[in-house]
């Protein structure tokens, strides 16, 4: 995270037909670690090359949509195609091309249809580039080399479907991260309400000290102490200091869920992570109550000046009608398409435990964004009540036998 830190904008990569990246999910998702560095460094760019493939001209719009926005919703917020191939003559096709995809170049038999794609990344683009991200959590991703941040699937304990997170490194819990009225705060705006300490159980003497201080502070943390520190400077003896240290804040644990207070904060451990978050009063930010379990939505959060934008996403082929709850109230929900650039305002919302609800129904890989804004600039186009916006169409007769239109 450090590393990428320093860049004045983020990239990592991308690919499309092949488990080249995503096999190490498990311990580095590669776009959510160039945008944990990113939020946590105060860059507003996460950028990648995109699409990157063995494959040649069997790729197409429709088949490469779910994976962008997969990755949009994994923080990304600028495309660097792989690859345009530069092509000067006009009577080859198709043309010199690199060994390597997707071919995205003017030779390519969906070139000329490619400019709703183009147009939908552009308006992806640009709002996912305003504001800032949101989430309730960050994790603490542990000391040493070879640090990465993992798939939104792999992080432990489970990150819940409802909210999302960041990681931060010991770098900036000792440099840039406070505590305000119990949030945990970054100067560049990004805040969060839970520290989450890794499984691994190690950490220095120095940082275990400065959560100890955030916690003094009013910070909440989850986790398990620490037993060793990472690495053999003034060994045997910073095991004994970092144990010390450890038993003042949580005490003597056993395998026993628990919390403890500590100055202003609290420690939590071996409780599920969406009962802290409950004990916290904090809903879940988004959640997508759909038919059937596995149904594949994805989302990301941005507040804006004046407005949530929440980015949804169906990542199965499938057409899907749901109900989105949003953890905002007292606004008018807008839905924002960004493949027709229409937008439309939803009224009459139900209110649910605190948050939203928007029936939304989703065409096969279809995304929305749904924005609350306290003041539109704007108007929007259309207004329709919430329950009557995507309406379920039956027959209305039948025609039977020969006809003829005229």
């Amino acid at each position: 995270l450090r590393c990428a830190g320093m860049s004045d904008v983020t990239m990592g990569e991308f690919w499309h037909g092949t488990d080249i990246m995503s096999q190490f999910d498990p311990f580095c998702n590669v776009i959510r670690s160039v945008a944990s560095a990113a939020h946590v460094y105060g860059r507003r760019i996460v950028q990648a090359e995109a699409f990157t493939s063995w494959d040649h001209f069997i790729e197409h719009p429709f088949g490469l949509k779910a994976l962008g926005d997969e990755a949009f919703c994994d923080g990304l917020n600028r495309m660097v195609f792989h690859q345009y191939t530069h092509q000067p003559r006009s009577d080859v096709v198709p043309g010199w091309q690199y060994g390597a995809g997707t071919h995205i170049d003017r030779h390519i038999t969906w070139w000329p249809m490619a400019d709703a794609w183009f147009r939908y990344l552009a308006r992806c683009q640009y709002l996912l580039q305003s504001g800032r991200f949101h989430a309730d959590v960050c994790y603490f991703y542990g000391e040493g080399a070879t640090k990465y941040v993992p798939g939104r699937g792999h992080f432990r304990p489970a990150l819940p479907s409802g909210c999302d997170c960041d990681c931060v490194n010991a770098d900036v819990l000792e440099h840039r991260i406070t505590v305000h009225n119990g949030r945990l705060v970054l100067p560049d705006g990004p805040s969060y309400r839970l520290l989450v300490l890794p499984d691994q159980r190690i950490m220095s003497v120095a940082v275990l000290r400065r959560i100890r201080e955030l916690i003094e502070a009013g910070a909440v943390v989850y986790g398990l102490p620490p037993l060793r520190v990472p690495g053999l400077g003034d060994y045997p003896k910073c095991d004994e200091q970092l144990r010390a240290l450890a038993e003042s804040m949580w005490g003597r644990v056993t395998d026993e869920k628990g919390e403890r207070a500590l100055g202003k904060g609290r420690l939590f451990w071996n409780v599920p992570l969406t009962s802290v978050l409950h004990r916290l009063d904090v809903p879940m930010d988004c959640e997508v109550l759909a038919a059937a379990p596995g149904s594949g939505f994805r989302f990301i959060h941005r507040t804006l000046a004046g407005a949530e934008v929440y980015f949804v996403s169906n990542q199965q082929a499938a057409t899907q009608r749901v109900r989105c709850l949003f953890r905002v109230t007292g606004i008018a929900p807008e839905l924002w398409d960004p493949v027709s650039g229409r937008i439309v305002r939803l009224e009459n919302c139900q209110v649910v435990d605190r948050r939203t609800m928007v029936p939304i129904e989703f065409g096969p890989r279809q995304s929305f964004f749904v924005v609350f804004r306290k003041a539109a600039s704007e108007p929007a186009a259309a207004a329709v009540s919430c329950d009557r916006a995507f309406p379920a169409l039956k027959p209305a007769a039948e025609l039977g036998g020969p006809w003829d239109v005229s």
